[in-house]
């Protein structure tokens, strides 16, 4: 099996509610709606390689793990959210190698951000 691409979907019980909440959180708008509504948004990090869908659907907030995101740098990103006024949790770390917050929706699906320390050391 050769995998070429990874999507994740998260559910939100309204559809409008979970693409300006998703907007406020990664600071922009989704780059597709195949609907033409807010019942189905995609944001593509890597484009034809990773997409997150924001689904509106009776059963939101049913994932169990935890979608993190990697960033440069978490203590930015982490203040960002502060400031947007977004619930974050204080940063954690296992020392020298990943440094991260965690972010729960409205909804209850669990997300995060995370600082790979080998790749991106600077404020480990």
């Amino acid at each position: 099996m050769d995998v070429t691409g990874m999507t994740v979907q998260l559910h939100v019980g309204d559809g409008h509610a979970g693409r300006r909440y998703y907007e406020r959180l990664l600071e922009r708008a989704p780059d597709f709606l195949p609907h033409g509504d807010d019942a189905f948004v995609e944001w593509h990090f890597v484009p034809g390689n990773f997409e997150l869908h924001i689904v509106e659907s009776d059963v939101a907030g049913s994932q169990q793990g935890r979608l993190r995101l990697g960033v440069a740098d978490v203590e930015s990103e982490r203040q960002r959210l502060v400031d947007a006024d977004v619930a974050v949790s204080p940063i954690e770390e296992l020392a020298g190698v990943v440094r991260w917050c965690n972010v729960d929706d409205p909804w209850g699906n669990r997300l995060g951000f995370y600082q790979d320390l080998v790749r991106f050391p600077g404020r480990g």
